[in-house]
């Protein structure tokens, strides 16, 4: 996550999951001082869908949807070289 400017302050976010039995995250993240972003991870735990929402004091929160599927394999050939 991204925030306009360069903080001078690191900047705790924290992050919540409307079905955590589907997705989930850290509970908070840090964005350090002198940058603008964090990477974070979505851990996808079984389908469905979920909103992960980040929210930080004295910013405007905001939020992913995310959909989680089974993992599935795909196999293709036949052709000639």
């Amino acid at each position: 996550m991204y925030v306009p400017n360069n903080l001078t302050n690191p900047l705790t976010v924290s992050l919540t999951s409307t079905n955590p039995a589907v997705a989930s995250a850290a509970p908070s993240v840090v964005i350090p001082s002198g940058i603008n972003y964090v990477y974070w991870t979505i851990n996808g735990i079984a389908p469905g869908s979920a909103r992960i929402t980040a929210s930080a004091t004295g910013w405007s929160p905001t939020a992913v949807s995310v959909v989680t599927t089974t993992p599935g394999l795909s196999v293709s050939g036949g052709g000639t070289l």
